[in-house]
Order: structure tokens, then C-alpha cells, then sequence
């Protein structure tokens, strides 16, 4: 990056390479399990665990990288990584499967807030805070690295299992990004710190400016946490629930990932647009929004047309992201008039738990049928809607 003596790019590369296996493995589970007949209940506990552990791993963990450094805790979490996946691909039983995904949720609290602590301390560097314009390139380019990394997970597991119809073929690939990573944070630098270095607020894996909106808002703090809770239970509850109904209608794996892509792709596009709509425009959005969402989970209950479905993700993906921008810009808005982080605590934990509760709640349900698990979703966002039009006043735009 010019302008930036710190060499940037090999925390983009571990960032796009980590999110890549996350992605490429939340989809390789059910479709496993899936195909040898293992009950979703059990697979939803499976794909629980890691969210499980990083739950609480960021705060276990959270005074190793200032003892060790940063460098050394990349290190091990890395290294860490690479024998789980090993281990995952030798090691293909529910058992095992749960408690190596536990460990890898355990290491992940030393992984990204490493990453995010190094991001925020190089954009207090100097020649960064003399140079908006570079401190907004290295934001944009950390978000992109960490989308793209979902992206192009899914795009390569659609084309690669098109090729070769066999699922083991991501545990594989996921080991070679693990072996990528490896070496990369060799080439990883401890950023230096000073005194004038003081703490950000955070930073939104799309780059988006935190400033916050001119807009003078009162609201209770749990409005944009509910919001949150909406958006990370459907998002996590169809990347369980889809792999297992793409199976029980024998579709090729492909087929999945393909879908994924696409639901991912229009979600990231969507969220950087709504990101800069008017917090007033997007309250008015989120009614009619949350109506599209329920209707796309009813509708892919009732559907096995592929085309269809690749039509309802696309719908999804657009709709259900402006949850996150809209809940996301009320945490800031927050963090900033309180002159607090804590907020941000808040939001991340909702998301983890909620990553955490989903599987488990709609393994059960598929276990009874795999499209009550859509209507149960369908319904829950027409609760989400009800809720949301009984609070709406609280919201006031000053």
C-alpha cells in the first residue's frame, strides 16, 4: 500500500484464507453428515461448537497476545489450525468432528482479535492519520479481504465439486488454506505501538466509516440487539438447514455452494449500498423487509426447483443484510454518544450466541422434517416483524 512503510497485505491474505475455511467448512459438515445419514439434530450440535467456544475464547484469551505478541499468537492459533483440520479430515465422526470444531473456536479467540487489534493500531500509525485517504483504503481493503474470502470459498467449492462430485475434497482444500496461512504469518509483523495510540471503537469488516450519522436518535439499547439477533439466527439457521434439504433432495454438492455464492455475494454488495441509506429510511425498510425474509423461508420450504432457489437466495441475501447494516450503524451511533465500546461487546456476543443457539434449535426441528425447520424460521421472522412494529415508536429520530 503506498504512502505505508508496514507491510499490510499478509493480514489481508490470513484474513481472506481463514474466513475461506470457516465458510467452505460450515457447508462441508452437513453435507457429510447429511449424505451418511447422521440425525440433524446431531449435525446442528456439530456445526454449534465452534460458535460455542468463541463465545467466551476472546475474554479467555484475551491478555495472551500483549504477554506473547502479536506475531507468536497468530503463530499458534495458525499452527493450531492446521493440525484441527489435519485431525478434522482423518477424524470424520460426530465426536471427534464436535470436539475439534470446539478447539478451533477456542483458537479463534486468539486469531481475529489479533487481527483487529493490529488493523486498529496501523491506522493510528502517523502517516496513516496525517492521510485519511490512505487510513480509508487500508479500512476498505481489510473488508474486502475478509468478504471476498467467503466468496471466493463458495465459488471454489461450487466449481471444484462440479468437477468432482466427492465433499471430502473441501476438508482437503481447507487444509491447504490452513498450510497458506502457516506460511504467510511468517511474513506477519508485530505492529509497534506508541503512546499516542488510542483504541478504536472497532472495524466493520467492510470497511465502512464508523463516524456516526449527524442524526440526533433516542432508542433503547436492545432495539438494534434484536435486530442483530434476527438477521444472525437466519443467517446461520439456512446454512445448516439448505445443506440438508439439498440432500434429501439429491442435489450434487455443487449445486450448494453455488446457491451460497450467490446468497453471499448479493449480501455483501447489499451492505455496502445500505450502509450509507439514512438510519430513517432504513427503519421505515425493515417492516416490508422482514416480510420478504419469512416469505423466502416459507417459499424454500415448499420448493425443489434449483432455479427457484437460486432466485430466493438472491432475495434473501439483499433483505436480510440491511438488518445487519441498520443494527449495526444504531451500535455505533451508541458507542459513539456514550464514549463506550461496550456496546460493540454486546452486538458481537448476540451474533455468537445466536450462531451458537440456531443449529441447535433447527437440527431438532429438521429432525421432525426438514421444511418445518424453514416454517419455524418463516414464523419466527413474522414474530421478529410483530415485535419490531410494537417497538417501532421507540425509535425516535430527534
Amino acid at each position: 500500500m503506498k504512502g505505508l512503510t508496514y507491510r499490510i497485505h499478509p493480514i489481508f491474505i490470513l484474513a481472506f484464507f481463514r474466513v475461506s475455511i470457516a465458510t467452505a467448512i460450515g457447508l462441508a459438515i452437513p453435507l457429510y453428515y447429511s449424505s451418511i445419514n447422521i440425525r440433524p439434530e446431531i449435525i446442528g450440535l456439530i456445526i454449534s461448537a465452534r460458535s460455542l467456544a468463541y463465545l467466551f475464547s476472546p475474554f479467555l484469551l484475551k491478555n495472551v497476545p500483549n504477554k506473547i505478541g502479536f506475531k507468536k499468537s497468530l503463530q499458534i492459533s495458525i499452527g493450531g489450525f492446521f493440525i484441527i483440520y489435519i485431525l478434522l479430515r482423518v477424524l470424520l465422526t460426530p465426536f471427534w468432528s464436535f470436539l475439534l470444531l470446539l478447539l478451533d473456536g477456542i483458537l479463534l479467540g486468539l486469531f481475529w482479535p489479533v487481527l483487529i487489534s493490529s488493523v486498529s493500531v496501523i491506522s493510528n500509525f502517523q502517516e496513516i492519520r496525517e492521510k485519511e485517504s490512505i487510513k480509508d483504503k487500508l479500512l476498505k481493503n481489510y473488508g474486502l479481504s475478509w468478504n471476498m474470502g467467503g466468496i471466493f470459498s463458495f465459488l471454489l467449492g461450487s466449481l471444484l465439486l462440479f468437477i468432482i462430485s466427492n465433499i471430502i475434497l473441501v476438508f482437503q482444500a481447507c487444509i491447504i488454506f490452513c498450510l497458506i496461512n502457516l506460511i504467510v504469518v511468517f511474513l506477519f509483523q508485530d505492529p509497534k505501538r506508541n503512546k499516542e495510540i488510542t483504541e478504536l471503537e472497532g472495524i466493520h469488516p467492510l470497511g465502512i466509516d464508523l463516524s456516526p450519522p449527524p442524526v440526533k436518535l433516542s432508542f433503547p439499547s436492545y432495539i438494534p440487539l434484536f435486530l442483530i439477533t434476527l438477521y444472525a439466527f437466519s443467517i446461520s439457521s439456512l446454512g445448516l438447514i439448505f445443506p440438508l434439504k439439498s440432500d434429501s433432495l439429491l442435489y450434487d454438492y455443487s449445486i450448494t455452494y453455488f446457491l451460497s455464492f450467490i446468497r453471499l455475494s448479493a449480501q455483501t454488495l447489499s451492505i455496502s449500498l445500505t450502509m450509507s441509506l439514512p438510519i430513517k429510511i432504513l427503519k421505515k425498510l425493515i417492516p416490508f423487509l422482514a416480510l420478504i425474509v419469512s416469505c423466502c423461508f416459507l417459499l424454500m420450504g415448499f420448493n425443489e426447483d434449483i432455479v427457484v432457489f437460486g432466485i430466493l437466495f438472491l432475495i434473501f441475501g439483499i433483505t436480510i443484510s440491511v438488518f445487519y447494516s441498520f443494527s449495526f450503524k444504531l451500535i455505533v451511533h451508541l458507542n459513539t454518544v456514550k464514549n463506550t465500546s461496550k456496546y460493540s461487546v454486546y452486538y458481537e456476543t448476540m451474533v455468537g450466541f445466536n450462531f451458537w443457539l440456531s443449529p441447535l434449535i433447527c437440527g431438532f426441528l429438521a429432525a421432525i422434517d426438514i421444511n418445518v425447520a424453514f416454517y419455524f424460521m418463516a414464523l419466527l421472522m413474522l414474530i421478529g416483524l410483530g415485535i419490531y412494529l410494537i417497538l417501532y415508536r421507540e425509535l425516535k429520530i430527534l
